[in-house]
């Protein structure tokens, strides 16, 4: 169970940095 805690936990943190990734382009794209 441990093991698959870590592996949503990894998960969770790449789709938080893409996000915070994507957010950064299209304020960038949009100029802000």
């Amino acid at each position: 169970e441990k093991y698959l805690d870590q592996i949503l936990e990894k998960g969770r943190e790449k789709a938080d940095n893409l996000a915070s990734k994507k957010i950064t382009e299209m304020k960038t794209l949009v100029g802000f």
